[in-house]
């Protein structure tokens, strides 16, 4: 067997159900699936599941997330959220008041995993878009709501940053959660202006892709527990990382296969909820490229055996140039991740790729400003156009700051300007 159907045999009675309740009572499949379901459940196995189910694209849900709701469930009664809408659309995602509890208490049960020095009623803070969109919320740069601060991340300019950590000093909350551009600058300021610290019990990085020498920093500055938390709206978490840095999917809840996706030469994940009845996503193609591995034991004491890789970039992270290269982000952080390497520091913090057209890539450097600096420059326009071929135009340009995307509040590393792809 290989790693997809070792672990749908692990969960295949909770696929069996959750196919079966969808096939009966949500109108987009009943509408769109053309099998009947094995009436024995040792007829189910993995074979019939990925011929028959077909993948489920992103956007036939955000086109209309309202046919996927089960005729079991009133739509009034369900809660909504929207995604950042990344692609200029966002996508409502609903789910039940018993559902938000079950992933609550995953959530929890993973925290506590990590330390169990963390209580549900502790101070909490998030860098989280959601609460600074609509008519019902504030515009500013932060609120309370409770024992949670809420903190925007559409301004994170050093005088920003140094305004949420004098709050952060006032509220001490011990869980703090958001991408890891928002917290990876966050302990850049508190480090290069020696402010006062206090004692962080957890850090969760969510959303974006962290790379180790992020964690590495972010751990190191804020002398804490600092984790990888798998997430989406849709699902909320997917898989949590151990000590040991494993990221171990959450099978109780989701099952998570990994297929190849020939346009990126590379396996995706594909996501099917296992307790979500008001709001079944089935082979959700989440967009996110990642494999799926089995290990009989991990040495931090998980029984879960099925972890995931999740790789640098989403599945629309990758763009073809003129002279048939492509360009993606893993290429990006290979670079920065060598330079970093070469130089014996991490001098180059963020990257971001500006593809001007088919020919002519801009790369925004936020960077040391070290006696090396003209020296690390030149290695990476080397190590940069070794890659994508030597007739690109590049340019490449230092910041103090890489701002995110207005519109969504997230960094975006790689951005296309080019009509062509």
């Amino acid at each position: 067997m290989n790693t997809n159907e070792l672990l749908f045999e692990s969960v295949k009675s909770k696929i069996y159900k959750i196919v079966k309740h969808s096939l009966q009572t949500v109108p987009y499949y009943r509408q769109n699936w053309g099998f009947d379901l094995p009436e024995s459940i040792e007829e189910f196995d993995y074979a019939f599941f990925s011929s028959n189910v077909p993948i489920l694209d992103k956007d036939i849900v955000r086109n209309d997330s309202g046919m996927f709701i089960s005729d079991s469930f009133n739509k009034e009664d369900l809660d909504c959220e929207t995604t950042s809408g990344t692609t200029g659309k966002p996508l409502v995602c609903y789910k039940s008041r018993d559902e938000r509890f079950l992933y609550t208490r995953a959530i929890w049960q993973a925290r506590l995993s990590r330390t169990s020095e963390l209580r549900l009623t502790d101070n909490t803070a998030l860098f989280d878009a959601q609460h600074f969109k609509g008519k019902n919320t504030t515009t500013g740069p932060f609120f309370y709501n409770r024992n949670v601060l809420l903190l925007s991340p559409y301004d994170l300019t050093s005088e920003q940053l140094k305004i949420y950590w004098q709050e952060l000093l006032k509220f001490k909350p011990k869980l703090i959660n958001g991408p890891v551009i928002p917290i990876y600058n966050l302990a850049l300021i508190v480090k290069q202006n020696n402010l006062p610290e206090y004692d962080i019990k957890l850090i969760e990085l969510t959303n974006e892709y962290a790379s180790d020498h992020q964690i590495d920093f972010i751990k190191e500055s804020f002398n804490c527990e600092v984790v990888n938390c798998y997430a989406s709206k849709e699902f909320w978490t997917i898989a949590y990382s151990c000590k040991k840095n494993h990221l171990h999917a959450l099978n109780e809840y989701v099952f998570v296969e990994s297929i190849y996706n020939s346009r990126n030469n590379a396996n995706e994940l594909v996501v099917t909820a296992l307790n979500a009845k008001s709001w079944p996503l089935i082979r959700y193609r989440i967009g996110d490229l990642g494999n799926l591995f089995y290990e009989k034991k991990c040495s931090c004491g998980n029984i879960n055996c099925f972890n995931l890789e999740i790789r640098k970039g989403r599945d629309i992270d990758h763009y073809t140039l003129m002279n048939g290269k492509v360009v993606s982000l893993e290429i990006l952080g290979k670079i920065t991740e060598r330079i970093n390497e070469k130089f014996r520091d991490r001098v180059i913090h963020q990257h971001q790729m500006v593809i001007q057209d088919d020919s002519h890539l801009t790369i925004n450097l936020c960077c040391d400003e070290t006696q090396d600096q003209d020296e690390v420059l030149r290695c990476y326009r080397d190590m940069l156009l070794n890659s994508v071929g030597d007739d690109i135009e590049l340019d490449i340009v230092v910041t103090d700051l890489i701002p995110q995307d207005k519109q969504t509040g997230k960094y975006r590393e790689l951005i296309n300007l080019s009509s062509t792809n």
